[in-house]
């Protein structure tokens, strides 16, 4: 869980460095381009599923070890993270306000952290 934190804290960081602006890069082109060039789209897909696939294998370790509880879904908590950042930066961008970004991730976390096992349950 500490990973996560220190993950989603230097992504804080840097969308209050820029206030906000700017947004997600990849978040940014597949808004541009999906609807208007299938193969980028298709790419941006696959570098969005890559970072989702990061995400999931994390969250499987955090699972196999004992972290997560049997039910957690690392698939769909993975996904549940990425919509919750992609969201958070859309916000943000459009109001110029890191605000939106520290409510996201803090939400999302909470979703994984709700299936965490404490150190008696382990």
């Amino acid at each position: 869980m500490s990973g996560q934190d220190r993950w989603c804290r230097a992504i804080l960081q840097r969308v209050t460095a820029r206030r906000g602006a700017l947004g997600c890069e990849l978040g940014s082109l597949s808004t541009e381009l999906s609807d208007q060039d299938e193969t980028t789209r298709v790419d941006l897909d696959a570098h969005l599923t890559s970072w989702i696939s990061l995400l999931t294998a994390a969250l499987e370790r955090m699972k196999f070890n004992g972290t997560l509880s049997g039910d957690a879904d690392p698939q769909t908590l993975a996904t549940g993270i990425m919509a919750a950042l992609q969201g958070g930066y859309v916000l943000a961008q459009a109001t110029r306000d890191p605000g939106p970004m520290h409510i996201a991730p803090d939400l999302a976390m909470d979703s994984v952290r709700a299936h965490a096992k404490s150190a008696n349950d382990k």
